[in-house]
């Protein structure tokens, strides 16, 4: 959502070959814009064994590949009840929670898979532990709550699309659970859905980027908003952990 319009992101393959994406204005259904993506180069769509599983190559960086996991290896909650968010209130936990998602899960990635190159699925995969985005603002964030919630939550980012669109490319974009079930995962990526312009339900909600079960890219439920009466709230999400290793080529 942007200036009080929602916009839509349709991937299309062009040509069997290069991937783009395209902008779409919900309400008169016009292209706004159109951007090249990704072509896959090297070994990209190859498999390689990776602790007695195949894993899929989603980077060729020459001499490493970047693989990423068939199933996801956990889950992890995030929100009001993250284990390792700081804060003496379920609201000052969330906050903490969603400005710590992607360091929190590539840690749990590291610790789970026992690999110091693991990430989780979403964030930059040339630098994963880069988090600085900067901070979430507006004019109506600054007038609620006397302007406690302005600047706290961090902005969201496109760090997931690289990830998501070679998943898609591929065709892995849909993972198993451990019990072998089509199950959702989070991407350590950011999305804030700002409906401060709604005079009856004036609300700007913090998520982390997931994809359904279906391998469709969505929002999580909420980890925390503030609506314009002043009131803040908040959330917890657990979803599954999609991980991506480094090996030699």
């Amino acid at each position: 959502v942007k200036d009080g319009t929602t916009y839509f992101y349709y991937y299309i393959k062009y040509k069997n070959q290069d991937a783009y994406r395209l902008v779409v204005n919900s309400s008169s259904y016009n292209v706004e814009d159109v951007a090249f993506v990704y072509r896959p180069q090297g070994a990209e769509g190859e498999t390689r064994t990776y602790k007695g599983e195949q894993w899929t190559v989603l980077y060729d960086k020459g001499t490493t590949l970047e693989l990423v996991s068939p199933k996801t290896i956990g889950t992890y909650t995030l929100g009001k009840n993250d284990p390792n968010a700081a804060g003496s209130t379920d609201i000052e936990k969330a906050i903490d929670s969603y400005n710590n998602a992607v360091t929190t899960l590539n840690a749990y990635c590291r610790t789970t898979l026992g690999d110091n190159t693991a990430r989780s699925v979403g964030c930059s995969s040339v630098s994963p532990d880069s988090d600085n985005p900067g901070m979430y603002t507006s004019e109506n964030l600054a007038s609620w709550a006397k302007g406690a919630y302005n600047g706290v939550g961090k902005k969201p980012d496109d760090n997931g699309e690289q990830d998501f669109i070679r998943m898609v490319y591929h065709g892995v974009n849909v993972a198993k659970d451990s019990e072998g079930n089509d199950t959702d995962y989070l991407l350590a990526s950011r999305i804030v859905h700002d409906a401060s312009g709604d005079v009856e339900i004036g609300s700007v909600t913090f998520r982390v980027r997931d994809v359904s079960s279906a391998g469709d890219a969505e929002g999580s439920d909420y980890l925390w908003h503030v609506v314009s009466v002043g009131s803040t709230y908040a959330n917890e999400y657990t979803g599954g952990v999609r991980a991506c290793v480094s090996v030699s080529k």
